[in-house]
C-alpha cells in the first residue's frame, strides 16, 4: 500500500472536516457540524485517492537538439 497516498488522503480528510465542521458549527450546532465535516471530509479523502497520481507522468515538453535542451512552446490561439 503506497503510504504518501494513504497520509493525503488522511490529510485532506482532516482539512475539509475541520473546515466544513467549523462553518457548520457557527451556522447551526455540533451535531451539524460532525455530519458536514464527515461528509466533505469523506468527499475530498475519495477523491484525493482517486485522483493521486494522475498528473505525475505529463511529459516534459522540451526537446534535446545536440546536447542543447530547447523548450517547446505551444501556439497561443489569438483571433
Amino acid at each position: 500500500m503506497d503510504t504518501d497516498r494513504l497520509f493525503n488522503s488522511a490529510v485532506n480528510f482532516g482539512l475539509n472536516f475541520g473546515v466544513a465542521y467549523g462553518v457548520a458549527r457557527l451556522l447551526r450546532d455540533h451535531r451539524t457540524g460532525v455530519r458536514a465535516g464527515t461528509a466533505m471530509g469523506a468527499l475530498s479523502a475519495a477523491a484525493s485517492w482517486i485522483l493521486w497520481g494522475r498528473y505525475e507522468d505529463v511529459p516534459d515538453r522540451t526537446e534535446t537538439i545536440d546536447g542543447v535542451t530547447v523548450p517547446i512552446e505551444e501556439p497561443s490561439a489569438s483571433a
